[in-house]
């Protein structure tokens, strides 16, 4: 699949975890073979459901450190966060999306 190490991988998360879910073993598979660059988008403030039925607020900065471990423990060389809230990206400007990820492109020079 890859040929060198100097090999990249751009991977785009709408959700801070996509990139775990969609492709969680594809990114551990190549790991050490090629470097992994992911993007996500997380939100400043997300809501969780417990089984006691309450609904908790938690703050951007748990989940950002879960999803950076996360991507930590699959061996990615680096990840970055859009700085986005994941929930209302239809109503970003496409141009402003596009931007940030042509940036991200423009500075890790992906191959894939």
């Amino acid at each position: 699949m890859f040929s060198r190490l100097n090999d990249g991988v751009l991977v785009i998360e709408p959700h801070w975890d996509d990139a775990v879910i969609g492709c969680g073993g594809t990114i551990q598979g190549i790991e050490g073979v090629c470097h992994v660059h992911t993007i996500a988008a997380i939100p400043k403030v997300y809501h969780k459901f417990h089984e006691d039925g309450v609904c908790r607020e938690y703050l951007r900065d748990d989940r950002a450190q879960e999803h950076f471990k996360a991507m930590e423990i699959l061996g990615t060389t680096y990840s970055t966060d859009y700085e986005l809230e994941s929930h209302k990206l239809d109503q970003v400007p496409q141009s402003q999306l596009i931007s940030k990820i042509e940036n991200q492109i423009r500075d890790h020079v992906p191959d894939v």
